[in-house]
């Protein structure tokens, strides 16, 4: 194992780009996490009562896709 920096030869892109997803996915789901109620993490009606459809529709779209 080197401790130099890869070079850009040697550095594979789609592999950055699927790590670069994951990131996004982690990010977008600890936003929505962190936002609400511990309990309503897992179940948004606790949180999300009089919440209009666009937080519905966040919520959904996150949590299946991620």
């Amino acid at each position: 194992m080197s401790t130099q920096p890869t070079t850009e030869m040697s550095r594979i892109e789609s592999l950055d780009v699927l790590r670069g997803f994951a990131l996004l996915g982690i990010l977008l789901l600890n936003i929505i996490g962190f936002g609400l109620l511990f309990a309503s993490y897992s179940n948004p009606a606790l949180d999300l009562a009089g919440a209009s459809t666009i937080n519905w529709v966040t919520w959904s779209v996150v949590d299946i896709g991620a």
